[in-house]
């Protein structure tokens, strides 16, 4: 039995590396519009617009081999297929299907630094793999021998988080105005445990971006993690959850944003008055549904926060 406690933890770092880069704009046309494929209506979804894309690409490909566009679409579309989370109760091969999606992402992201090795943007998406891989690499459920390992056999997730953050630092380096690159290097800091470098990139990608919600989430996960014992700052947390209520109000439709402000509130209210959190994991549930992504291991978990929380 997995304790409410180690439940909070998982969601809020499970959902921390979970990036919008499915929703970015692709140059490629989108599958036919159909009942069975439109959000809500199918749990495969999410999963039936990327694949389709992917096979439009590989005959795009095939064509043309040196379509650099191509490989950073395709690239993005494994990307948004290997990032999903799965719950422990998943078929392990289709944990095995997601990673070999990221090793697919990591090839094509290859292939477009070979022909725009200038490219800020490509650097930015191939970052997003390696910070993927460093989540997935200390989980056991993500198995695979498609990782780095060690001399001594053991997985090398330090080869991940740097490659990760060389990816980011020289995306910046390319277009110092890259907000997006800032919160990812803010991302694998605050995995890391950097908090406070964490928290300058996040404030230099909001300086950049005003208006960037995820910005705003992950700084808030970041004020809460330094409100965390020993610290035991709450005018930390109640800097956390005026960057959850930001990124919110930026983008009301952001499921991330409500699962981690449902922790935030979930880990600081009392038994009995855990409502609102609860109220923030069942809209982050709603929206993964109607986006057409839903995401199992939060409705898992959903059950045993309930019972918790009475």
């Amino acid at each position: 039995m997995v304790s409410v406690g180690k439940l909070f933890i998982r969601l809020v770092f499970l959902s921390l590396v979970l990036s919008p880069i499915a929703c970015q704009k692709q140059e490629t046309p989108a599958p036919p519009s159909t009942a069975t494929t439109q959000p809500g209506h199918s749990p495969n979804t999410f999963r039936t617009r990327h694949t389709t894309a992917i096979a439009q690409l590989d005959t795009t490909l095939q064509q043309n081999p040196k379509d650099v566009a191509a490989y950073r679409n395709r690239g993005r579309h494994h990307l948004a297929l290997g990032e999903r989370l799965l719950p422990n109760t998943a078929d392990p091969q289709e944990a095995q299907a997601d990673l070999k999606h990221l090793q697919a992402a990591l090839q094509d992201f290859n292939q477009v630094i070979q022909f725009e090795s200038k490219d800020a943007e490509i650097y930015n998406d191939r970052g997003q793999v390696y910070l993927l891989f460093f989540d997935r690499i200390r989980r056991p459920f993500y198995e695979s021998e498609i990782y780095q390992k060690t001399s001594d056999g053991s997985k090398d997730d330090g080869f991940y988080a740097k490659s990760a953050i060389a990816d980011f630092n020289q995306a910046i380096q390319l277009n110092p105005n890259n907000a997006k690159a800032y919160v990812n290097r803010g991302k694998i800091q605050l995995l890391l445990g950097n908090l406070q470098k964490a928290a300058a990139d996040l404030n230099q990608a909001i300086a950049l971006n005003p208006k960037a919600a995820e910005a705003y989430q992950v700084r808030g996960m970041a004020f809460f993690e330094h409100s965390l014992p020993p610290s035991n700052d709450k005018n930390r947390i109640q800097k956390a959850l005026a960057d959850l209520n930001k990124a919110i109000h930026l983008q009301s439709d952001y499921p991330d944003a409500y699962i981690n402000r449902g922790n935030i509130l979930y880990n600081t209210l009392a038994v009995g008055k855990k409502q609102p959190a609860l109220d923030d994991y069942r809209k982050a549930i709603e929206l993964y549904r109607q986006q057409g992504n839903p995401q199992a291991w939060l409705e898992e978990a959903l059950p045993g926060l309930e019972a918790a929380a009475q």
